[in-house]
């Protein structure tokens, strides 16, 4: 080795070439047209490889081989062998490049171990440099195991976990950091370190080691370090996922206003602050990031939105309504400003003092504007639940207790959705299993066993196609509920007709007429439901229901690929420390060739070990996020709505009418007052006109004496004139005679 005779590259294309050369013999033999019996010689010439084949493969003619020798051996028999022997040969060539390097390690002078030392960094650099991580990181730890001793290798431990970030692996990229942190504490990487750490926690949940590091961090880095801003930053964003809203608001303020990630921790503070209810100090930051200049269109409709629903919870429903009319159209979750007009009309017609006409007409309009626009929103079913309360309101009955109907079904539907799901992974795992038994028989050739699971198979892909493709479906209920809604309109038009014909109002006749025309065109062009080869879709009415079922089945599935993920690495660390223990024992006792399978045993379960950890970082990169559907919520409410709507209207028919009868009362009783004052000053009229009356007729009564004593006295005095003499004059009268 030392003078270089042994070239490995060359013993490997021999030894290859020489195994290749096997493989076609045994292929010959186990071909059955090749007809061996017939030459002899031939025949003869293959059975005397059998020990040359044995030995190639690093086994003796005198030692059985430590597998099972099937009689009828296949290709598939010869390529395991091979695929063993090639880890054999290549640990055999990898400990003898150990070997070699120790030497050279042990005797080499301390220029030469330097040399080594740079040339195999350079290399392992230029794989990283290039994105080979994998190379890297292999290249990086084997430095770092091999010249430990002779300096400080903090750049190899942080490129190695540098490397295993970037592959994925983050657990073992967190071990290489910290142990960087361990053992280099005065290192210049100890900040990226920490940061990477801290992303690496973030990642899988752990917020609570994110604000312990982040301590950590700040006790012995810099404050003018330039990661120490996004570090706390990556804090702040901890702290609200995980509701710590003090310490979010805490670290918000350490954050500086020339960071690049000011606006972002600003705008998280004001959600820790209305998370905390301290609502007026949420509206401050948002209206101060409102006001800043130069912010983004979607932005500045998202701070809108946030003003309003503050407004909303603070009990200012113009105010609110003000802020959502700024938001334009365009904006992309116009949804959530319409469920937010909804409710700020609602509630602002609700805070009407009593003797002022409730109008819900804004809040109906914006409702239905979201259920008809926007049918794919998150709060589609709590517009459709709100808005059957103000039909209720309004007494629009048969409405209310359709939309509320709706709502009920909802939930009912998400049930089943969940059942299905349930059955689907059921066949869908019986499915595997089949499979992987059909695969088992067919390599042993095995008829009946295939045959009978293929069978299974068959069976089962039928119904596990149906469950799975029945969204796709265009057979559904969708169609089935049109019809009766159109049916159901017919029905009334022909109770509206017939109230038409009794008023002899040939024109609105005609006009119904021709609108059921129209529906039974449209009835009549709907083809009969067919069955499709997608199955059944049961949702197509309620998506709903559907979609919220699917996100928590997924969400179920990501928890449960974390949790295996997280067992199963768990396990082959826990088998490779006892591979380790098993090998520190094969050594003490010299059992090399044990020693040899250990080894390659330890490295297969630690590139599994690599895939492990690839994957729990993966099962991590699925959000397990909470609906905003809610559909138990509002079904709930859907169910109450529906038992409720007509004893509701009725106690508020019940409540007018007591309104009104009340009404009724105080004008009845006004009306006795006036009645009563009426009466009164009738009787004083009456009593006016009576005294009058007898004053008048007492005038006139002396007016009449005053006649007849005159009449009497003239008509008295004219008959009699010698009994009374009024004359006073002495003049002496003529004689009647004379006269």
């Amino acid at each position: 080795i030392k003078q270089g005779a042994v070239d490995f590259k060359k013993q490997k294309v021999i030894e290859e070439a020489v195994q290749l050369l096997y493989v076609a013999e045994e292929m010959i033999k186990l071909d059955p047209n090749a007809r061996l019996e017939e030459d002899p010689n031939f025949a003869a010439e293959l059975r005397t490889t059998q020990n040359d084949f044995a030995q190639s493969f690093g086994k003796s003619a005198g030692i059985q081989p430590d597998f099972s020798v099937n009689p009828d051996a296949n290709i598939f028999d010869v390529y395991e062998a091979w695929k063993f022997n090639n880890r054999l040969e290549y640990q055999k060539r990898w400990t003898d490049v150990q070997i070699i390097k120790n030497r050279m390690i042990k005797s080499g002078s301390a220029e030469q171990r330097r040399r080594m030392l740079d040339r195999e960094i350079i290399e392992a650099s230029e794989a990283f440099n290039f994105g080979m991580y994998d190379l890297a990181e292999r290249l990086f730890g084997e430095i770092y195991a091999r010249y430990e001793d002779i300096g400080m290798l903090d750049d190899c431990l942080y490129y190695k976990g540098d490397a295993n970030y970037a592959l994925g692996r983050y657990n073992q990229a967190e071990q290489d950091l910290k142990l960087l942190m361990q053992r280099y504490p005065s290192s210049q990487y100890i900040s990226t370190a920490y940061k990477k750490i801290m992303y690496i926690d973030f990642h899988f949940g752990r917020y609570d080691e994110v604000f312990k590091n982040l301590d950590r961090m700040q006790a012995i880095v810099s404050s003018s370090d330039p990661g120490l801003d996004e570090c706390r930053f990556l804090g702040v964003i901890a702290g609200l996922k995980s509701q710590r809203y003090d310490q979010t608001i805490n670290l918000g303020f350490e954050v500086p206003a020339s960071s690049e990630y000011y606006r972002e921790t600003r705008f998280a503070m004001a959600e820790a602050y209305a998370g905390a209810g301290n609502f007026d100090e949420s509206m401050k930051i948002f209206t101060e990031l409102f006001n800043t200049p130069g912010i983004d269109p979607d932005f500045r409709s998202l701070l809108l939105l946030k003003l309003g629903y503050l407004n909303y919870e603070l009990g200012n429903y113009t105010a609110a309504i003000s802020h959502f009319d700024i938001i334009p159209g365009s904006y992309s979750n116009y949804d959530r400003v319409l469920i937010g007009y909804g409710w700020a009309y609602y509630k602002r017609e609700l805070a009407k003092p009593d003797n002022e006409t409730e109008d819900y007409s804004y809040a109906r309009k914006n409702l239905e504007l979201l259920t008809d626009i926007f049918y794919s929103s998150d709060y589609y079913l709590e517009a459709k639940t709100l808005l059957a309360y103000i039909y209720q309101l309004e007494l629009k009955t048969e409405k209310a207790i359709k939309t509320f109907e709706y709502a009920f079904q909802s939930k009912e539907l998400k049930n089943l959705s969940n059942d299905m799901n349930t059955e689907r992974d059921q066949l869908l795992e019986n499915y595997r299993t089949a499979d992987a038994l059909s695969k088992k028989a067919l390599e042993k050739e095995n008829v009946s066993a295939f045959n009978q699971t293929l069978t299974t198979k068959n069976k089962i892909k039928k119904p596990l196609d149906e469950l799975t493709l029945s969204d796709l479906s265009s057979s559904g209920m969708a169609t089935r509920n049109e019809i009766g809604r159109l049916n159901e309109q017919l029905e009334e038009l022909d109770r509206l007709k017939a109230i038409a014909q009794e008023r002899d109002n040939d024109q609105v006749v005609d006009r119904i007429e021709q609108m059921q025309l129209k529906i039974y065109r449209a009835v009549n062009s709907i083809d009969a439901p067919k069955g499709s080869a997608l199955g059944f879709n049961y949702f197509d009415e309620h998506p709903f229901a559907r979609k919220e079922s699917m996100l928590e089945h997924q969400n179920q599935q990501v928890l449960n690929m974390r949790e295996e993920a997280k067992a199963q690495r768990m396990e082959i660390l826990e088998k490779i420390s006892q591979l380790e223990i098993q090998i520190e024992n094969a050594s003490a006792r010299r059992d090399y060739r044990r020693m040899v399978n250990l080894e390659i045993s330890k490295e297969r379960f630690q590139n599994l070990l690599k895939k492990l950890d690839l994957m729990e970082t993966r099962a991590y990169t699925f959000d397990v996020s909470a609906s905003k559907i809610n559909v138990d919520q509002w079904s709930d409410y859907g169910a109450f709505g529906v038992a409720n709507v007509n004893f509701a209207v009725k106690a508020q028919k019940e409540l007018e009418i007591m309104s009104m009868l009340n009404n009724v009362d105080k004008i009845n009783r006004m009306l006795e007052t006036r009645k009563s004052n009426i009466e009164h000053q009738i009787d004083q009229i009456i009593t006016e006109i009576t005294v009058m009356t007898r004053r008048v007729r007492e005038q006139e009564r002396r007016r009449e004496r005053e006649e007849m004593k005159r009449r009497f006295e003239e008509s008295y005095f004219d008959t009699h004139d010698s009994e009374l003499d009024y004359n006073t004059d002495t003049t002496k009268l003529p004689k009647i005679n004379e006269q």
